[in-house]
């Protein structure tokens, strides 16, 4: 009796417990530190989100006067104890970096905040911002030490041609650069593609080193006439040096100055500046209709066909797949598969493709095609394929054959012969109907899908659920009591023993 009595009792504080376990609301409010600063100083401004367990759509911040741009989120939890009972609190902080572009009391507005599809606002801040010391970089201005220039390897262009372009940002080598990027090409008439990742290398420019930050990518235009590119602002952040202070030399002043103690506490804060490159034109002239093939499928630069079979001999009826491949440099998105050139006594269907890249800008590479072809009847060598193209070096369309090679096409369709009918016995003695419709029944019986409709299954992971740390606890809580009932009840034996000492 006492053994179940301590265990009903574990088991009432465990229960008491896990009720007391609760999640609190979901809040949200924005913190902006430090609350004064001056102009080109940039502080921080967080929006933290507390016990949030949806998705969260944070706000765009717009303020005149302040640049804000959002610089990632950070996350963190903990479990507290309180009269209540256990609370478990995790924060998500939206943190701003929050640029101040002139002097004068700010205040950044309510905002709202959407998690898990309930809307959240947060109270306003202000923020005082006064006049920064002189000669101090302004964030929003372009450094004397810092510029940057749009390049393109041809002006001349045609529609559809695969265009090189480069954005380049050169900086003095003695500027410590941070992060850089973040824009894009300006301009209509054209597309481009995504900026993979930059290069880095100096560049010697009127006896003074740069560090070149440059972006590749492929410019293809869609029209014809004269197209603007750009301008782009490209934003960086970098920590420029400062000025040493003129004073009295000491003995020891040749020794400090070595670059390896002059870079020490030399650099000044890090700052946000944007570096403006000027617009280029370009010409782009449209491709000429006379001499276009009627298979020309868009394809602009110079490439190289080929075609192979797999096999030397097959069948009438039986599919050969034909392997063709287009290499070179151009616009691989308008390659389509190349055509049959003569059709008689062949089938082809639709062919499958697979490009593989020379370079990052994907304007160079091999594309594949593998096109099942059926012959029809007898033939001696393969299929002969033509793909077209346009070629703007040589200002002109080019079509170019693939070279058959022997095959061996063996048989020809045969036709289907009619079954023999088999000699039929008529027997005119009665019989039921019931018999007549079971002799009647087919051999074998198709018997369609069934599909059992149960109760709907939940899919949450089982250490999620509450009831396996309940059923848990109550274990737990069972053998600690358990144990401790077998460290109250002692052994008879064992009383007896002490009895007697």
């Amino acid at each position: 009796m006492l053994r179940l009595l301590a265990i009903g009792c574990l088991l009432l504080m465990l229960s008491a417990a896990i009720g007391a376990v609760r999640a609190a609301d979901v809040t949200a409010r924005a913190i902006i530190s430090p609350a004064t600063t001056q102009v080109g100083e940039p502080v921080q401004l967080q929006i933290e989100v507390e016990n949030a367990r949806g998705r969260i759509m944070g706000p765009d911040v717009s303020v005149d006067g302040l640049d804000v741009n959002y610089r990632g989120s950070s996350q963190s939890q903990q479990t507290q104890l309180g009269t209540g009972g256990f609370s478990s609190v995790s924060k998500l902080s939206l943190n701003y970096e929050v640029l101040p572009k002139r002097e004068g009391d700010f205040t950044i507005p309510a905002l709202t905040v959407v998690v898990d599809g309930k809307t959240l606002q947060t109270k306003p801040v202000g923020l005082k911002v006064q006049k920064g010391a002189s000669g101090q970089p302004r964030a929003d201005s372009n450094p004397a030490k810092a510029s940057a220039e749009i390049e393109l390897k041809k002006k001349n262009v045609y529609v559809g041609e695969a265009v090189p372009i480069e954005v380049k940002l050169l900086i003095d080598e003695r500027v410590r650069v941070g992060e850089v990027g973040g824009f894009e090409l300006v301009g209509e008439g054209f597309t481009a593609q995504k900026f993979p990742k930059f290069d880095q290398q100096r560049e010697t420019r009127d006896g003074r080193t740069y560090l070149g930050v440059i972006f590749r990518t492929v410019l293809t235009p869609s029209k014809a006439g004269k197209i603007t590119v750009g301008p782009c602002e490209i934003p960086f952040l970098a920590q420029m040096p400062r000025e040493r202070k003129t004073r009295r030399r000491g003995v020891f002043d040749s020794f400090f100055d070595d670059d390896f103690f002059g870079g020490l506490g030399a650099f000044a804060e890090t700052q946000r500046y944007n570096a403006q490159a000027p617009a280029v034109e370009i010409n782009v002239k449209p491709l000429p209709a006379e001499g276009r093939p009627k298979d020309f499928s868009g394809a602009v630069g110079q490439f190289q066909f080929d075609a192979e079979s797999p096999t030397a001999r097959v069948k009438t009826g039986e599919p050969l797949n034909m392997r063709l491949r287009v290499s070179g440099e151009g616009n691989f998105d308008r390659v389509q598969a190349p055509a049959l050139v003569d059709k008689a006594g062949w089938q082809a269907y639709d062919a499958s493709e697979k490009f593989d890249p020379a370079n990052e800008l994907k304007n160079s590479g091999t594309k594949s095609f593998e096109m099942p072809v059926v012959p029809q009847a007898a033939h001696n060598q393969t299929p002969q394929f033509a793909f077209s193209f346009f070629d703007p070096v040589a200002e002109k369309y080019v079509t170019q054959k693939s070279k058959p090679t022997p095959l061996v096409v063996e048989g020809a369709p045969v036709a289907p012969t009619a079954p023999t009918p088999s000699p039929v016995t008529i027997d005119a003695t009665p019989r039921p109907a019931a018999q007549t419709a079971a002799e009647t029944k087919p051999a074998s019986v198709t018997v369609p899908l069934q599909y059992e409709l149960g109760e709907r299954r939940d899919f949450t992971p089982l250490h999620r659920r509450p009831v396996f740390w309940m059923w848990n606890g109550a274990a737990a809580v069972g053998a600690f009591g358990l144990v401790g009932l077998r460290l109250l009840q002692r052994d008879p034996q064992q009383k007896r023993a002490a009895a007697l000492n």
